[in-house]
């Protein structure tokens, strides 16, 4: 069973990876069935399914110079779903990995 704690640390190591740009560490912390998430209606929104997938959004995100920062993991989380907070501003976009 995947523990709060097993989920903080994914979080800070998917942030980790995005920060320093290191796909090979996002890579090897996601599955093949990885869906990423992100409500709105902007060139990041809407679903990135699969590992390649999360990784160009990823590239695309940072490519904007955007600071990213680990807020609160929701309660309601389960089995090996991991939600955070990304911080970019004005932007509050919600992260889901994992299914």
């Amino acid at each position: 069973m995947v523990t709060d704690a097993d989920k903080k640390g994914i979080a800070q190591q998917f942030l980790a990876g995005l920060r320093s740009r290191d796909w090979s560490l996002l890579r090897s912390i996601m599955t093949e069935d990885i869906v990423w998430s992100l409500p709105g209606t902007s060139l990041i929104s809407g679903e990135a399914s699969g590992v390649d997938a999360v990784i160009a959004r990823a590239q695309r995100i940072v490519s904007y110079g955007l600071t990213f920062t680990l807020n609160t993991l929701p309660a309601q989380m389960v089995d090996a779903t991991l939600a955070c907070s990304l911080l970019a501003g004005v932007l509050k976009p919600k992260v889901f990995l994992g299914r």
